[in-house]
């Protein structure tokens, strides 16, 4: 099962040299969104990262890192500082989801009847506040297999600072956690669900009047007889463009299956799309 007292999270020195103190830590992730200086939403890898302490005892939100394809076909990596902000890390955001009467109350109802309850993976979610500021929130699924039958995502909590919510969908949770006067009410019946055609989870760009732009590695170096439109593209990174195209794809109709009820299709894609990152994985790592 899922060692739920033990969220894992990525470390970070001052330096910017990466290190691991003790317990688990935490994978990166793969989700759709849309990067700063960006018209269109991307598929990245992205892992969050809290400061280095010897007994783990700082575990405020210190950046996060991304890993994409540039329009060449070439892996980046791109890191993103929270400067001057208090933001949980995920330990403390676990710490506050787990806590909440209301997640609890509610773990307890849907583990009755010997169903099984099991908590997805912690995501870390930038939102682009448009006119207002930027938002940090936490994300997690909450899954029930009942006897014979797949896992099935019943319920979405959601952690900012020390607010919680946990509704039956993630426009439901986000609605009751970001969208003001709002009374959630018994299964959030009084919220207005966000519409998340009209957003776009958008990574939280810096608010300083003078930002330090991302460091990035993997970029391209464009001399006076370089164009970009002539720049060949190596093999290995077409085959790497394909298969994080293709992975996309069947994530995407892994998403429809569920929404239709097909839950063996769904997990068939799933695995499908899993295998797919996984052969991306190894291509990048390769070259």
């Amino acid at each position: 099962g899922d060692d739920l007292e033990n969220a894992p999270t990525a470390i970070v020195t001052s330096t910017g040299l990466v290190k691991f103190a003790s317990g688990k830590r935490m994978d990166p992730y793969y989700v759709q969104m849309q990067v700063p200086e960006e018209d269109e939403q991307d598929f990245i890898l992205m892992r969050p990262f809290v400061p280095r302490s010897s007994d783990d005892s700082r575990q405020q939100l210190e950046a996060f890192m991304i890993a994409q394809i540039n329009k060449q076909g070439q892996g980046s990596l791109t890191s993103y500082t929270v400067p001057g902000l208090k933001v949980d890390g995920p330990v403390i955001a676990n710490r506050s989801m787990l806590a909440d009467p209301v997640v609890a109350e509610t773990t307890t109802l849907l583990g009755q009847r010997g169903s099984g309850v099991t908590l997805g993976n912690m995501l870390l979610i930038p939102l682009e506040g448009g006119d207002e500021e930027d938002v940090l929130l936490y994300l997690r699924p909450m899954y029930v297999e009942a006897s014979g039958s797949q896992p099935a995502v019943q319920q979405v909590i959601a952690a900012y600072g020390e607010r919680v919510r946990i509704c039956a969908s993630v426009e439901l949770v986000l609605g009751a956690l970001l969208v003001p006067d709002n009374e959630v009410g018994d299964d959030c019946q009084n919220v207005v669900p966000v519409d998340l055609g009209n957003i776009s989870p958008n990574l939280a760009g810096p608010k300083d009047e003078n930002p330090v732009p991302p460091t990035e590695s993997g970029e391209d170096v464009e001399t006076e007889n370089d164009q970009s439109s002539s720049t060949p593209v190596a093999p290995e990174n077409n085959q790497l463009q394909n298969l994080l195209q293709e992975a996309q794809e069947t994530f995407e109709n892994a998403n429809k299956a569920l929404e239709n009820g097909d839950l063996g299709l769904y997990q068939d894609l799933i695995e499908q799309g899993q295998n797919l990152v996984q052969q991306a994985t190894e291509l990048l790592e390769n070259n």
